[in-house]
């Protein structure tokens, strides 16, 4: 029989520092989830310190960002800069975009 629910809590789960090819200033990250049989889509809590970012990098299968805690700096190649606040929910479709932290920002 397959396992349907799996509980873990966040002190299970691995944290790392964002690797240098892909964010400055301090970054935390923690993976929630991967892919899986079931699961076509992986997800990870991205903590921000003030001012860190990420460098232009793209998702193939696209990105939401879900602001938990202040805000965030985004954009995607071709469009204007958005500014994400608590609470704000964002779906990336496009190839390339960076974000950058101003007030204290966590993303999954």
């Amino acid at each position: 029989m397959q396992k349907i629910q799996q509980y873990t809590t966040l002190q299970e789960q691995k944290v790392s520092d964002g690797f240098d090819e892909m964010f400055s200033g301090g970054v935390k990250v923690t993976l929630m989830f991967e892919d899986n049989s079931w699961r076509a889509m992986g997800g990870g809590l991205v903590r921000f310190k003030p001012f860190a970012k990420t460098a232009w990098h793209s998702h193939p299968a696209g990105q939401t960002l879900i602001v938990l805690e202040g805000e965030i700096i985004t954009q995607t190649e071709g469009e204007e800069t958005r500014i994400l606040t608590l609470s704000r929910v964002l779906p990336i479709l496009s190839i390339g975009m960076e974000a950058q932290k101003r007030e204290g920002c966590i993303s999954p």
